[in-house]
């Protein structure tokens, strides 16, 4: 990378530690940043990820996941839905409220 791309780079993670400090929903927490840009990467590509797939991608403890992802829950951010096939299988949904935040997220990392 060249000088200028290095610039641009370290801005753009300038940016992102600004988005921290209370816009998102990450509860002070490594995990919880690692959830968010997740859940961002899913909704991006329009699917709805199974718990299992957030448990299994985040490489995390899985009482720590469970625990935001009750906190996500509790506070709007996502619902929890089960399979119609198989009700063992849980989904991770987005609400419009994760959805605006996501796309403000990508919009300030992207300008």
């Amino acid at each position: 990378m060249n000088d200028q791309a290095n610039s641009r780079l370290l801005r753009i993670v300038k940016r992102q530690r600004a988005n921290l400090d209370g816009n998102l929903p990450t509860y002070d927490s490594l995990i919880g940043y690692s959830l968010f840009l997740l859940l961002c990467e899913y909704d991006v590509r329009g699917e709805t990820p199974r718990l299992k797939d957030i448990h299994l991608e985040l490489g995390r403890s899985p009482g720590g996941v469970r625990r935001l992802v009750r906190a996500l829950t509790a506070d709007g951010w996502v619902e929890i839905t089960r399979s119609e096939r198989d009700l063992r299988t849980r989904f991770i949904v987005a609400t419009p409220k994760l959805k605006r935040t996501i796309a403000a997220y990508i919009q300030s990392i992207s300008a």
